[in-house]
């Protein structure tokens, strides 16, 4: 048990180092081209919370689990829509308009459906 908690905070360790790395190489070298730092931002966000679905598909599908691939990436959107969502209306309530109830909310919906309709096995 001990010897897990220490491969676990030298995990943690080279991550947070690792992290680091990538953060201040991809701003320096976007900073270079010219990029602005909220799109660089976003980029090294979007990098970061997709590459551990990526892995985690990639493995899934080597190894013949299709379902963990869908399951991850179903269960990723899920949360990241529910939790972005959520942080967002707990800051600055969200207003609903026209658009937003005939166009945005069925299409999630109907979106939703299909993929249930898609992931059944048969």
């Amino acid at each position: 048990m001990l010897w897990l908690i220490i491969k676990f905070i030298i995990g943690l360790i080279a991550l947070l180092i690792g992290a680091n790395y990538l953060v201040e190489g991809a701003t320096a070298i976007a900073r270079r081209l010219k990029i602005s730092d909220m799109v660089i931002g976003m980029t090294i966000v979007a990098i970061g919370t997709s590459t551990p679905e990526m892995v985690v598909s990639f493995i899934g599908a080597v190894k013949g689990n299709s379902d963990i691939a869908m399951g991850n990436v179903i269960g990723s959107n899920i949360c990241n829509i529910l939790l972005v969502l959520g942080a967002a209306i707990t800051i600055r309530p969200i207003m609903l308009n026209k658009s937003n109830l005939k166009y945005d909310i069925p299409f999630i919906l109907f979106s939703s459906v299909i993929i249930l309709f898609l992931s059944k096995d048969t």
